[in-house]
């Protein structure tokens, strides 16, 4: 069986070393490989900066070495615990050579630390690499929030339960999603929260049954068990340690409830699937995760659905 690969996406060596630590320590445990990408910016319109800078081809060359020389020691730090650490610079865009190399690969999961002025995920992460990220690559993709204790405390998994075929079956996704958590938590204790609406009550009331308030319960009852069911049937799938597991459902809009949730019990990595659907706006993750994303402060493990088209080729 081939090695696996782990791509780390370096920015800023020094602000990463600490992530840089923890994912070699789990990669000697795992017998991983870890790949670390540099992707330095193009210069644009490079026929005309060609005319005015003969030497252009020397300095791009510099840079590299740069890059290169910068983590080195991370090259040794590897060698060290006999885990096989490769560089790997490229030029262009940081989020679509990185969808590339990982392509070619096919790493484990990709791991990047959020651009430390950053200071989290919050509206000034929409529009940047890590949202591209987010939105287009197809394997688990972790964001760490920069300065966060590795490795982590508090995990959290939020799941969805499909009710269209009774009785419930597993879903892949929700498998996947409670494999990393299960992983990155570790043998320390971990969450998992699914958030719920009695939407049919809504539709119900607009109806105008004439129901009675204790019929409304009943029903509202009635739809928070089958949710509970369809969650267990998932927790028992995936064989998860009851005795270091705490199963939540929260009521509520989905990204609000899950957010609130997320702040009231301090967890520091939310584990949570993406969606993408096709629009004018080109491909966007589910309206769920973009507003929890709007205004976490935690890291967050994002992983695809199987059926996920990436929209970049190789």
């Amino acid at each position: 069986m081939s090695q696996k690969v782990w791509l780390l996406i370096s920015q800023f060596p020094q602000a990463e070393q600490a992530l840089f630590d923890w994912m070699l320590g789990c990669a000697a445990e795992q017998g991983a490989q870890l790949e670390v990408l540099t992707v330095l910016p193009e210069l644009e319109s490079l026929w005309l900066m060609q005319e005015f800078m003969p030497n252009l081809a020397a300095q791009k060359q510099r840079a590299e070495q740069q890059a290169y020389l910068k983590r080195a020691n991370w090259v040794e730090q590897g060698a060290a615990v006999g885990v096989k650490v490769e560089q790997v610079v490229r030029f262009g865009k940081l989020f679509y050579q990185a969808i590339v190399h990982a392509l070619e690969r096919q790493p484990e999961w990709v791991v990047k630390q959020i651009e430390p002025q950053q200071q989290g995920l919050n509206s000034a992460l929409l529009g940047s690499q890590e949202m591209h990220l987010l939105r287009k690559c197809p394997f688990p993709l972790l964001l760490q929030k920069p300065n966060a204790v590795l490795p982590f405390q508090r995990v959290l998994a939020s799941l969805d339960v499909n009710l269209e075929t009774w009785p419930p079956k597993p879903s892949p996704l929700n498998q996947q999603l409670l494999y990393w958590a299960q992983r990155m938590a570790g043998k320390r204790s971990w969450q998992v929260v699914h958030a719920w609406q009695a939407d049919l009550e809504n539709l119900v009331r607009h109806w105008d049954t004439n129901l009675e308030e204790s019929q409304w319960a009943q029903l509202k009852e009635q739809l928070y068990l089958q949710r509970k069911m369809a969650l267990d049937v998932e927790l028992q799938e995936a064989e998860a340690d009851a005795n270091r597991l705490q199963a939540f459902l929260v009521e509520g809009a989905a990204d609000k409830a899950i957010l609130e949730h997320s702040l009231r019990q301090q967890i520091d990595l939310l584990v949570m699937g993406t969606v993408g659907r096709s629009g004018l706006a080109g491909l966007l993750i589910g309206n769920t995760a973009e507003n929890i994303l709007e205004r976490a402060e935690f890291s967050i493990l994002a992983v695809k659905p199987a059926d996920f088209v990436c929209p970049i080729r190789l």
